[in-house]
């Protein structure tokens, strides 16, 4: 049940949701993320996320990331 829950929201979000790896590589775009972008589900897909930030901001995504990984114990992507 809870994965059908969390299948729903992400289908029926009213924001933008896209699903990466750790380096990067998108796995998946909700249809929010399609409507916002302008892309097809499967255009993401081909990007990293470095192609959909501003450039001023990708410094402090990357620090976001170092951090994000850090506090998980026994990751080092």
């Amino acid at each position: 049940m809870r994965n059908e829950f969390a299948e729903i929201l992400f289908e029926e979000a009213p924001d933008a949701i896209l699903v990466a790896t750790t380096d990067g590589r998108y796995l998946d775009a909700n249809p929010a993320a399609e409507k916002l972008l302008g892309y097809s589900r499967e255009e993401p897909l081909t990007l990293r996320i470095h192609d959909l930030i501003f450039l001023e901001d990708i410094d402090r995504m990357e620090q976001g990331r170092q951090e994000r990984l850090a506090a998980c114990p026994g990751r080092n992507d």
